[in-house]
């Protein structure tokens, strides 16, 4: 009887120990885990129970680094999981975590699970100190295209600065046609890099409105690069009513100009296009020359 006791004395002592003395268990095992789970979908609630017990950074490192391998349909599972476990402010406050590894994450991740005040507290993180961030921000904020953000990234695109610009450039050429209302009627008030940001826009979007802006622009800004641009937006339109002035810009003072002009007038392939570019088979640039020559070739296929 005694052997018995203390047998199971013995078992009890050994289920304790594995039970509260087991090893702790490795963290990249646990992000190899919910990375396959991620990929392969939340079969009998195992990504869920992954989730539960994970905490928010981890959850948000993994998300982040697996986003272009989760199906849509898998991400919208995910957020309506973490928004019913009332966890969707946790990853918004990631934002202003102190690791900028954990700010870029949550950016990222923002970007496909555009929980409630998301689009807000992305555009605060167009202007983080740090350019990786930036750059998850301004990605996160072009897929969720919220149009109230409108103002405010006008408003940003103003502001200067070496890369913030060019960030919230790319914010708003994803809006589509609904930017261009606020983007014309900032354009007299911007200069410098913001104003060349955008002109550029606004050939992307293929503004026809814009047309008559971009003409006393392309002939009449101080700003070489400003010109330029607008010789190019204006050329990406099409818009034949703009062809005189593109025959301005090939003698323009700057290089840079007269080729963007000869470019657009190849890509508009008017009639009166061809004497102009002729013209500019003469010109003191060689890179000019070679343009003219190549807008001068495509007039010509288009005809054919």
């Amino acid at each position: 009887m005694l052997i018995v006791i203390v047998f199971l004395i013995l078992i009890i002592f050994i289920y304790l120990a594995l039970r509260y003395f087991k090893r702790p268990e490795d963290p990249r095992d646990t992000r190899e885990r919910m990375a396959n789970l991620l990929r392969a979908g939340d079969a009998r609630g195992a990504l869920t129970r992954e989730i539960r017990k994970s905490d928010t950074e981890t959850i948000c490192l993994i998300l982040a680094q697996e986003s272009q391998y989760i199906p849509l349909e898998q991400w919208r599972k995910i957020r309506k999981y973490l928004m019913d476990e009332g966890r969707n402010g946790e990853f918004i406050d990631l934002l202003g975590h102190e690791d900028p590894e954990l700010r870029g994450c949550a950016a990222e991740a923002l970007g496909y699970l555009n929980f409630p005040g998301s689009s807000q507290a992305l555009l605060t993180a167009l202007g983080d100190r740090r350019g990786e961030v930036q750059l998850a921000a301004s990605r996160s904020l072009a897929k969720i295209k919220d149009l109230s953000l409108l103002d405010p990234l006008v408003d940003l695109l103003g502001k200067g600065g070496s890369w913030l610009p060019a960030r919230v450039a790319d914010v708003l050429a994803a809006m589509g046609g609904e930017a261009v209302p606020p983007l014309l009627a900032a354009l007299g008030g911007l200069q410098g890099p913001p104003l060349v940001h955008a002109v550029e826009i606004l050939g992307e979007l293929r503004a026809p409105g814009a047309v008559p802006v971009l003409q006393d622009i392309a002939v009449g800004s101080p700003q070489v690069e400003a010109r330029a641009a607008a010789a190019q937006a204006l050329g990406v339109i099409g818009d034949p009513g703009a062809v005189s002035t593109l025959m301005k810009t090939l003698d323009d003072e700057a290089w840079e100009v007269r080729l963007r002009g000869a470019k657009a007038l190849g890509r508009i392939g008017d009639d009166r296009c061809e004497a102009v570019l002729r013209g500019a088979l003469e010109d003191e640039e060689w890179n000019v020359r070679v343009t003219a020559e190549a807008a001068l070739k495509d007039i010509a296929a288009a005809k054919e």
